[in-house]
């Protein structure tokens, strides 16, 4: 109540002079300096805070709102198309108004000292040297220039060369339509179905920009980008103590491109992180869809029975080391038998079944009566089996009384309930590919890769 006793009108002749109309501007340069030293000594914030570098130009200058998703022809237009030095924005370079993306055509029969290439010159800020950073690319490869689809989308491979950290990177990577993407992220929120490439690199403490230069190396077709980001990594791949190789990861996942905000992943909390192999989980480690049905396998699997000869390994972690097509599967057979009024004792019949697996009888009498018509007359009371002489191939059943009336029928069964083969096979999982496959001759990666990147270094 004293907050309110004191209010009084702030006006030009009351409370106004040089020192307090200035403090709210105080205030906020005091706060402003908190959250700065505050990011200071928690990186983890650092990410959020600086965004997506693709939004400022190489002098730090802000020139676009959401830089990374190519819905304006001037986001296109931002990356320089160079044929021969010289530039070829009017005949490479495109903006696929209709799905908002950058279309790139370069195309070029060479592979050795390519001479077409699309580039951006991007501002690092102070905070940001001397750090590990990422750029991310979500692309495809299209047989039309425009309107990119799952039916006529291309697999190529391109070279993207990041040039001004402290070690320069130079590296090809594969991109096109991913398969599984339904499986590992939020599609078709996450959509295009577009595989994502991520180029880990490291400022150096004097990384003023960095210059991203990306190459096709196919003489037809079109490579259509669906977004990229420049910036820290928003989950904790890149730490001190684990630097694993992103993979299976949307380019949605480190940064909110609808709302131009910065992801913070769940995996910053007290350090955890998602391993990289089942064998490399520790205790906080966070546990996987993925990783959670490779357990629940590996737990099957090694209670479960093998045929002799196969691999007895209890320790198998690994998914490919599961011998499942040698595993017994569980033997059960069934029956049903219909009661005599006259008698008491049946014989069952059946297979002579792995003596290895664990066999349950059950039995069960089945009265004619239907229970949905009330209480049942007395003579359709209730009578109990017992099992008794059980043999290898044939076991007794013996009914506590004779049946009052035909319709009572033994329902039987031998076996195993529970089949720890067929829970594993049901347990499907996706076919993963560590890494996408190289889509061009691995010849050209393997004699020409380096060469590539020669053309401005003897031509400039």
């Amino acid at each position: 109540m004293d907050y309110f006793k004191n209010l009084s009108l702030l006006n030009a002749n009351k409370f106004v002079n040089d020192e307090n109309i200035n403090r709210p501007l105080y205030e906020l340069k005091n706060n402003i300096d908190y959250l700065l030293q505050f990011v200071d000594g928690n990186k983890t914030l650092l990410s959020g805070v600086f965004g997506n570098l693709l939004d400022f130009n190489k002098e730090g200058r802000r020139i676009t709102f959401n830089g990374g998703k190519f819905d304006s022809y001037k986001k296109v237009h931002l990356w320089t198309a160079y044929d021969k030095l010289e530039v070829s924005n009017d005949k490479d370079l495109f903006w696929d108004s209709d799905n908002k993306r950058l279309v790139y055509s370069g195309v070029e029969s060479s592979t050795v000292s390519r001479s077409k290439w699309f580039e951006r010159e991007i501002f690092i800020p102070e905070n940001l040297r001397d750090q590990h950073l990422i750029f991310a690319i979500k692309a495809s490869g299209c047989q039309q220039k425009f309107n990119w689809t799952e039916n006529n989308f291309v697999c190529e491979d391109i070279a993207i060369e990041i040039l001004g950290p402290e070690l320069n990177v130079k590296k090809v990577v594969s991109v096109g339509k991913w398969e599984n993407h339904g499986y590992f992220e939020n599609f078709p929120v996450y959509s295009p179905k577009m595989i994502t490439q991520i180029i880990p690199f490291k400022t150096s403490k004097f990384t003023d920009h960095v210059r991203i230069k990306i190459y096709r190396t196919v003489n037809e077709n079109y490579l259509h980008v669906d977004k990229m980001y420049l910036g820290l990594p928003t989950i904790s791949y890149f730490n001190n103590s684990h630097k694993y190789e992103i993979k299976k990861i949307d380019i949605n996942e480190f940064f909110d491109f609808d709302n131009n905000c910065t992801k913070l992943g769940a995996s910053h909390v007290l350090g955890h992180k998602v391993p990289d192999v089942l064998k490399n989980i520790v205790g906080n480690d966070l546990m996987t869809w993925y990783y959670f049905n490779i357990v629940l396998r590996n737990l099957m699997y090694k209670s479960s029975f093998l045929k002799s000869g196969s691999n007895n390994n209890f320790d198998i972690l690994n998914e490919n080391e599961l011998d499942i097509d040698n595993m017994l599967d569980i033997e059960h057979v069934q029956g049903v038998i219909n009661c005599n009024t006259n008698k008491r004792i049946y014989t069952v019949n059946h297979l002579n079944l792995d003596k290895s697996i664990f066999k349950v009888r059950l039995v069960t009498v089945e009265t004619p009566w239907n229970s949905q018509m009330g209480i049942p007359p007395v003579e359709y009371e209730q009578i109990y089996a017992t099992i008794c002489n059980i043999q290898d191939s044939s076991f007794q059943v013996v009914l506590s009384d004779f049946p009052p009336t035909d319709g009572y029928k033994i329902h039987w069964f031998l076996g195993n309930i529970f089949s720890p083969k067929k829970f594993i096979q049901s347990l499907s999982l996706p076919t993963i590919q560590n890494s996408p496959p190289f889509c061009i001759d691995k010849n050209i990666i393997q004699n020409d890769y380096n060469s590539l990147f020669n053309y401005e270094q003897l031509n400039g």
